[in-house]
C-alpha cells in the first residue's frame, strides 16, 4: 500500500527524514571527576566563576555571568584578568558530594546577581543607583561567594544539607537517625492530608518508610565519603570574608 496524503501536498522524496545511524556515545566521567572545585575571581571587577577543570572553559565560565547592564558580560575571557581565589579539596571517591556543592554554589551565586536589595539598587542617599555603578557592583562577588563556600560546607553531612539535596554521608548515626525519622514523619503526614490516613494506617507506614530508608543507608554504607574538605587559598587572608568556618573545613594555600 502506498503512501496516501492529500492532493494539495505534493509528495516529495528528498523531504523524508531518516533516523540517524550515528552511533551516539556517552561520555564517563574521569577518575576524580568532582573531587576538585576551582573558584576563580576577575582581578578588578571581582567577579567570581566555578569549574571542575583547572583551566577556565570559555563557554561554561560566560555562561556562568549573568546580564546586568552594559559591559557586564565581556565577548570572551581574558585569562590575564581571571586568576585563582581558591581550590575545594574533597576526599578521594567523593566526587559526588563534590558535584553536589559545585551545583549550590552555582544557585547561591545566580541568586546573589538576579535578586539583590537596597543596597544595591539604591545609593547612601536612597537615591536610584547609576546603571553603570549598579552593574559594577553585582558584578562583585568575591566576599559573597566567600561566605557561600563556608555555608555550602558546613551543611555537608548534616540533616539541613539533606533536606536542600546537598549530597553527602552524614557526620554522625545521630543525625542519620533523626533524618530518617523526619522523612518517616513527612510521609505519614502527606497520607493524612490527603487520603485521610487514620492513626494505625500512619505508623504503619512510618516504620515501612523508616525500614526503607534504613536498608537504604544500609546497602550505601560502602559509598559513605567523608566529610572532611579542604579549601587552599591563593591568599589565606581571602577566608576572613567569611563569618566563620565549620569543624570539618582545613585550610591551606596553592
Amino acid at each position: 500500500m502506498g503512501l496516501c496524503l492529500p492532493r494539495h501536498i505534493p509528495f516529495n522524496s528528498t523531504s523524508i527524514r531518516y533516523k540517524s545511524s550515528k552511533i551516539k556515545h556517552h561520555t564517563v566521567d574521569p577518575p576524580g571527576h568532582g573531587e576538585k572545585i576551582y573558584v576563580f575571581t576577575h582581578l578588578q571587577t571581582k567577579q567570581v566563576v566555578y569549574s571542575l577543570s583547572r583551566v577556565l572553559n570559555n563557554s561554561a565560565a560566560l555562561a556562568q555571568i549573568p546580564y546586568n547592564g552594559k559591559k557586564t558580560v565581556p565577548r570572551a575571557l581574558r585569562k590575564d584578568l581571571w586568576m585563582p581565589l581558591a581550590k575545594i579539596c574533597f576526599s578521594p571517591g567523593a566526587g559526588r558530594t563534590g558535584l553536589s556543592a559545585f551545583q549550590k554554589l552555582r544557585e547561591y551565586k545566580r541568586l546573589h546577581e538576579l535578586q539583590w536589595g537596597d543596597e544595591i539598587a539604591l545609593t547612601e542617599d536612597g537615591i536610584p543607583e547609576k546603571r553603570n555603578v549598579r552593574g559594577r557592583k553585582i558584578q562583585n562577588q568575591k566576599a559573597n561567594s566567600i561566605a557561600d563556600i563556608a555555608a555550602v560546607l558546613s551543611k555537608i553531612g548534616t540533616t539541613e544539607g539533606a533536606q536542600i539535596g546537598l549530597k553527602g554521608g552524614f557526620r554522625n548515626i545521630e543525625d542519620q537517625k533523626a533524618w530518617i525519622e523526619e522523612q518517616a514523619e513527612n510521609t505519614a503526614q502527606h497520607m493524612k492530608t490527603h487520603h485521610d490516613a487514620t492513626e494505625e494506617q500512619m505508623v504503619e507506614l512510618k516504620a515501612k518508610r523508616r525500614r526503607e530508608l534504613e536498608k537504604k543507608f544500609e546497602a550505601e554504607n560502602g559509598e559513605e565519603v567523608l566529610t572532611m574538605v579542604e579549601v587552599q587559598w591563593k591568599d589565606l587572608n581571602d577566608a576572613e570574608f567569611a563569618e566563620k568556618w565549620s569543624e570539618n573545613v582545613v585550610h591551606d594555600t596553592l
